[in-house]
């Protein structure tokens, strides 16, 4: 217990000292030089990364094309410290992020975009957000599922804000490239059902006390898919792509757990 208390307090210490060294540089960058907004956030997840000891293995090659929609499933608020230290790229957040203390802050310097997913009369807003994002030549994150899972399956993907890089859309979007993120080991041994729950955020778990017991483990290990990217215009609309993603992503997803069962 002492061991499990020391390493999150290191750990938090050690968090918030990178925060607050990187805090003023990145204010900076996001309101006077947005071009090399991504820079920082790169930097800042990839110690994260080293702090709370997330391995990664990429397998594929990440496209750096310009108005990339990067779509993944979703397992945990560390999906995005991952795919954030990879990535040069916005996510696509629900909207009660913004109003999390520091988690809220972190994410709005970093130019996240938050979504209302229950406010079905703003999604026409959200989707001319999202298009003058795109746009304006950023490339962004999805996770279409709505919520984040215990990793062990893909819940059906929400279609709506896959209009962006539809054919409907015309000129927005370049490319589509899913991605599949799978946890494999937590301290050095296979994830299991209890494990799961140290990674992964779901049920009825509070931010705060998931966190606190993730960072009592020592280390932990993640697989990152990328698959091969796709232009737009293979797909006759925002179903036919959330359907093409979501097979992509789940199919390898169910055989990298596969493997993980002794």
């Amino acid at each position: 217990m002492k061991c499990f208390v020391l390493v999150s307090v290191i750990k938090i210490t050690l968090i918030l000292s990178l925060t607050i060294i990187l805090l003023i540089p990145q204010i900076f960058f996001t309101y006077v030089v947005k071009s090399a907004s991504h820079v920082i956030p790169l930097f800042y997840h990839r110690i994260l990364c080293l702090i709370i000891g997330i391995k990664i293995e990429i397998r594929g090659k990440p496209s750096f094309a310009e108005r990339t929609l990067y779509v993944s499933n979703h397992c945990s608020y560390l999906d995005i410290v991952v795919l954030g230290s990879i990535l040069p790229a916005c996510f696509i957040s629900k909207s009660e992020v913004s109003a999390w203390p520091f988690f809220g802050l972190l994410a709005r310097l970093q130019r996240t975009i938050f979504i209302d997913r229950k406010a079905i009369k703003s999604t026409v807003e959200q989707v001319d957000v999202l298009s003058k994002r795109l746009l304006s030549g950023d490339s962004l994150i999805l996770f279409p599922e709505g919520s984040s899972t215990d990793g062990t399956e893909v819940l059906p993907f929400k279609s709506s804000l896959f209009y962006i890089v539809s054919k409907e859309s015309k000129n927005l979007g370049n490319f589509i490239q899913p991605i599949t993120l799978a946890y494999t080991h937590v301290n050095e041994k296979r994830i299991d059902q209890k494990t799961r729950s140290k990674i992964c955020w779901f049920g009825d778990a509070t931010l705060l006390n998931h966190l606190w017991n993730f960072l009592g483990t020592l280390s932990s290990n993640v697989i990152v898919t990328f698959h091969d990217p796709v232009n737009k215009n293979i797909f006759k609309d925002r179903k036919d792509i959330a359907i093409f993603c979501h097979k992509r992503i789940s199919t390898l997803l169910k055989r990298i757990n596969s493997n993980l069962v002794p």
